[in-house]
């Protein structure tokens, strides 16, 4: 429920400034998005059954491992 509510302000706040709402306009425009409302309505659907299966079609493609030491040079 957290996640849905930061999300969702998320959403509510794209068009709190001109770069925002230009930036709104065009994803509706060049991708087809759905307007704030929708999006609204769309993530209040969502499940915890969905996110599990999704979380079922996502794979891992790389494994980053980074190393370091703490001697100073």
């Amino acid at each position: 429920d957290n996640a849905k509510k930061e999300m969702i302000t998320s959403i509510e706040t794209l068009t709190d400034n001109v770069s925002g709402i230009i930036n709104y306009y065009f994803g509706m425009e060049v991708f087809n998005s759905d307007n704030i409302d929708t999006k609204i309505i769309n993530f209040n659907k969502v499940t915890i059954n969905d996110l599990e299966l999704l979380s079922k079609k996502i794979k891992i493609a790389m494994i980053y491992l980074l190393g370091g030491s703490n001697e100073k040079k």
